[in-house]
């Protein structure tokens, strides 16, 4: 669900709201999750009723809503880079909830990842100047 929001929302669904754009894919997200992911064993623990609120409050509450105002107006290489910084970010605020550290592969794969964006976003000019050297 989370792949398809953007080009969806900026291409046919201009007349809706961020608001109510993000309550419908939630909904349907959880309802696929609902009828396809197997329930949970077992009781949670406060930090993963800590992390679950983080999730729906800050990530799908806050975070989601803002980008989804902000993709309306942004070209189109920024929002893609853009919607690859949403689980950077999720990730590494729900590894210091956690407690989890991620292991050096997950390192390289951010270092990666922020090099793929930064190739995107530079400017036409620093290229040129770049392969002048």
């Amino acid at each position: 669900m989370w792949g398809v929001n953007g080009p969806v929302m900026k291409l046919s669904l201009q007349e809706l709201s961020p608001l109510s754009f993000h309550a419908v894919t939630m909904t349907g997200g959880a309802l696929l999750a609902a009828a396809f992911e197997p329930w949970p064993r077992g009781r949670f623990s406060p930090r993963m009723w800590g992390l679950l609120a983080y999730g729906v409050f800050m990530n799908d509450g806050f975070a989601q809503i803002i980008w989804f105002s902000l993709a309306r107006h942004l070209p189109p290489a920024t929002r893609a880079m853009s919607m690859m910084m949403v689980p950077l970010i999720g990730t590494a605020r729900a590894t210091v909830i956690a407690g989890e550290w991620p292991r050096w592969t997950g390192g390289v794969a951010v270092v990666c990842v922020m090099a793929a964006i930064a190739a995107v976003l530079a400017p036409p000019a620093a290229w040129r100047r770049f392969s002048q050297r």
